[in-house]
C-alpha cells in the first residue's frame, strides 16, 4: 500500500536545519563513506537538504582555487559551500553513473535539495550526477574496476609478493 505523499517542496522546508530519520553513513568499497535509505522511497520523494554556506559562484570559484574542496556545490550563480563538516548527510552522497543514478539536485526556493528520480529500495545507497565529467574516476573506472580484479587475483593465488609493485605500477598509470 502506497503511503499519502506529502508535497515535496513543503517537505523539503521543514528539514532545512536537520536531516530526516531513515537515513545511514555507510562505508562503500572504492567510495569511501556514502549514505544508505534505511526505509524504502518513492520516485519524486524529497529526500535531503544540502547544507551549507551560500556563496556567491564567484566567491566558490576563489575557494576552489585557494583550496580545493569535494563539498562545493555549484548551481547557476551561487554556490553551496559545505566544507565545513556540519554533520548533514548530503554532503556524504556519492556520485553515481548513469544506470546507478537514484536522485537529483533541485532549488527549492533557497534551498538546494535532494529527490528520488526512482524508486529507491531499502538498504540501497544514495548516488547522483555531480554534474562534472573530468573527474578521475570517471575517465578511470574501467582500469580502477580492473586493478581491483588483479588485486583481488594475486590475494587469491597468494601471489601477494607482486601485488604492491603491480598497483604502484598502475596508480602511475592512472595519476
Amino acid at each position: 500500500m502506497r503511503r499519502k505523499r506529502v508535497n515535496p517542496f513543503e517537505e523539503s522546508q521543514l528539514w532545512v536545519k536537520t536531516d530526516p530519520p531513515g537515513f545511514e553513513i555507510d562505508v562503500f568499497e572504492n567510495k569511501g563513506r556514502g549514505v544508505r535509505s534505511t526505509i524504502p522511497r518513492q520516485r519524486g520523494d524529497f529526500l535531503l537538504v544540502y547544507s551549507g554556506q551560500i556563496i556567491s559562484k564567484k566567491e566558490g570559484e576563489r575557494r576552489e582555487r585557494k583550496k580545493s574542496s569535494g563539498y562545493r556545490y555549484f548551481y547557476r550563480d551561487l554556490c553551496i559551500d559545505a566544507t565545513k563538516d556540519d554533520g548533514r548527510l548530503c554532503r556524504l552522497i556519492n556520485h553515481g553513473t548513469k544506470k546507478e543514478i537514484n536522485c537529483k539536485m533541485k532549488l527549492c526556493g533557497d534551498c538546494l535539495c535532494l529527490f528520488a528520480t526512482r524508486d529507491i529500495q531499502q538498504g540501497e545507497e544514495l548516488l547522483y550526477d555531480y554534474g562534472l565529467k573530468s573527474y578521475p574516476w570517471n575517465s578511470n573506472l574501467t582500469l580502477v574496476k580492473r586493478i581491483f580484479r588483479w588485486k583481488t587475483l594475486l590475494a587469491l593465488t597468494h601471489h601477494s609478493s607482486i601485488a604492491l609493485p603491480v598497483e604502484k605500477l598502475l596508480l602511475k598509470m592512472i595519476l
